[in-house]
């Protein structure tokens, strides 16, 4: 494969390099290294651990050949071969054959296979599960696209992991050298040159998958691998919309791959419906194999259904650096899977302008259908909502300028200023609650708009020069408390802007400025009814009238004072209001009504009947009463 960095900004290759391969050892390796180097490694694993090591993988061989058997025994399922070697031999005789003007069509095929020293051509190579799932034009069953595709690959073992590969045989080299885990599709390559798999920087998607790993018990015991994969086989045969095109036996667990045999592109890398339609489609698919599939067998990997995920790339090295063992439905006539065809099986909601790119006559058509379904909204607004909003008004709810332009509203414009206005009635009706940033939680208690209204006119009169922005500041949580709506309070200071008091200079030279309104509105939010009178009057530099009804005392030593005088009047405190007992209340009830039996009187009074006689029998103090 060439360098598609040419046809991909001018050839500029990215600007962070990537680390060297890093291959982990472990005593599973031994017996494959060179013998110096297995001579050097063998001190640090005892016999006793490599023992263990090759009983376990010789166990998860043989539960992995047993996955194979089944799978193939099904029917229909083709091995891909993922060995380097012969996935470069077998495509450069696909090259050559095809150089020559031969199809590839099934009898050109086994011609082909009756050359000497030719590739194995009853398999298909990995660069087909590639080809499919990145449209790289590696084979004739895909063309070129206008610019290739960079492959991102995650090599967990290093210290920075990402790398990504330009050239499709440096690609499967390093696939098959190290751990390595690819993407469902392309990433954005930032101008730092940082490689990154966030979502929001992925561009295009080519397919979906679906991790599910074995369920084993507490003591390591599991089913036979040949019931877990004809689990899988009956939900295929019993719904053969959910078969992928391509499975993976990644070590124990089972990858299913649906490749679509295209890039989706997701166009802009922000959030987007489109990205947001394929990641649902995902998590739909993997609810629908959890509640499938049975629990004590297969354990579907649920937090992998993100669109960038990472998963063990086909031809990588397992856990425990076998090879895994990929497998095509239909071998080289697989089909590709269809991602509106998954969307309605799986209960998505993909519709075909979602899998195309841009169309700028398509994007004129859909608006004008949804202008068109919206024209009842732009007609003029009805009697009923200019007399709600002349209402909402009135009972301080909306500001002036609400109320002048109602009459010219439209259906959508009166909808959103009701909504408003009733959001502010309900702020001021319902208190609820303010939360602060240490999670304190205060009551909110909204304050009369005459508060604010009187602020406001003494502001220009009463505050000094030099205390102008911190006044308006304090003015707009204010006027949040009092429920004034933030245009009519940034109306309110702005028109403050034209009066003798803003155009007077401060000590930096200069007058109150529009600059200076749009950052006292930063007030405007619940805090500021968080803020107490002498905090308000220390932005203000001017203080409130005292109450005359307190003498100009705070509440609190005001009704300590009042209890005083009343203990020192009444001193045996006949001035208290104690509510009557329970008992009292029976009582006093059975003495103006004394015709009344028992049961009568607990209906009257809504107590028991036991509780009637206790208190009526006794005083309370165990004594007989007078019943």
């Amino acid at each position: 494969m060439g360098d598609f960095s040419s046809a991909w900004g001018g050839g500029e290759k990215p600007r962070i390099k990537p680390d060297e391969p890093v291959i982990s050892v472990d005593a599973s390796m031994l017996e494959e290294l060179p013998p110096e180097l297995r001579d050097a490694l063998s001190s640090l694993y005892g016999e006793q651990e490599q023992r263990r090591v090759r009983e376990r993988n010789a166990m998860e061989r043989a539960y992995q050949s047993e996955q194979v058997s089944a799978l193939v025994d099904s029917g229909g399922w083709v091995e891909v071969l993922t060995d380097p070697e012969l996935d470069r031999a077998q495509l450069a005789a696909s090259r050559d054959f095809q150089g020559k003007g031969w199809s590839e069509e099934p009898d050109a095929w086994r011609w082909r296979e009756q050359e000497e020293g030719a590739p194995p051509w009853d398999s298909p190579a990995v660069h087909q599960f590639y080809d499919d799932l990145y449209s790289l034009g590696e084979s004739s069953s895909h063309q070129y696209r206008e610019k290739g595709t960079r492959i991102l690959v995650n090599h967990r073992d290093r210290e920075h992991p990402f790398q990504l590969y330009e050239d499709y045989q440096e690609f499967i080299d390093g696939v098959a050298r190290e751990t390595s885990f690819i993407y469902m599709g392309d990433f954005w390559v930032p101008p730092n040159g940082f490689l990154t798999s966030k979502r929001n920087a992925m561009t295009s998607i080519g397919g979906f998958c679906i991790d599910i790993d074995r369920v084993d018990d507490e003591k390591g015991q599991h089913f036979p691998a040949w019931t877990v994969v004809n689990a899988l086989l009956r939900a295929f045969g019993k719904h053969p919309e959910a078969r992928p095109n391509y499975l993976m036996l990644s070590g124990t667990g089972i990858q299913l791959w649906y490749v679509f045999g295209r890039q989706v592109p997701l166009l802009s890398a922000k959030k987007s419906p489109r990205r947001d339609k394929l990641g649902r489609l995902l998590k739909l698919m993997y609810a629908w194999f959890d509640a499938e599939l049975p629990p004590n067998r297969c354990k579907v990997d649920v937090p992998c259904a993100t669109i960038n995920h990472a998963f063990r790339a086909p031809g990588s090295p397992t856990k425990h650096h076998y090879p895994t063992r990929l497998f095509a439905y239909g071998g080289r006539g697989r089909a590709m899977i269809d991602p509106l065809a998954l969307s309605e099986f799986f209960g998505g909601d993909l519709r075909p302008y979602d899998l195309e790119d841009w169309d700028q006559q398509d994007y004129e058509r859909i608006r004008a259908e949804r202008d068109a379904a919206g024209n009842g909204l732009r007609s003029k607004a009805s009697a009923k909502q200019v007399a709600y909003i002349e209402k909402l008004h009135a009972m301080g709810c909306l500001g002036d300028d609400v109320l002048e332009a109602a009459a010219a509203m439209t259906v959508a414009d009166a909808d959103a200023a009701i909504k408003a206005g009733e959001t502010v009635f309900t702020r001021r009706r319902q208190y609820a609650a303010i939360k602060t940033a240490t999670g304190r939680v205060v009551p909110r208690r909204p304050r009369a708009r005459g508060v604010y209204d009187a602020t406001l006119a003494r502001l220009q009169v009463e505050t000094p020069i030099g205390s102008r922005y911190w006044a308006l500041f304090g003015l707009a949580g204010l006027g949040w408390n009092c429920c004034v709506p933030k245009s009519q309070v940034k109306r309110d200071m702005t028109g403050l802007l034209e009066t003798e008091w803003a155009s007077k200079k401060s000590t930096d030279g200069k007058p109150l400025s529009k600059e200076d309104v749009e950052a006292a509105m930063r007030g405007y939010n619940e805090l500021g009814a968080l803020r107490t009178r002498d905090q308000l009057e220390n932005l203000l530099k001017w203080s409130y009238g005292p109450p005359a009804k307190r003498n100009g005392r705070k509440q609190k030593d005001h009704l300590e004072r009042a209890r005083k005088l009343q203990e020192f009047d009444y001193p045996n405190g006949e001035w208290r209001h104690v509510p009557p007992t329970k008992a009292e209340k029976i009582r006093a009830y059975a003495v103006e009504h004394p015709e009344e039996n028992h049961s009568q009187i607990a209906r009257a009074l809504g107590v028991s009947r036991p509780t009637v006689i206790k208190w009526l029998k006794t005083d309370g103090s165990g004594e007989n009463g007078n019943r």
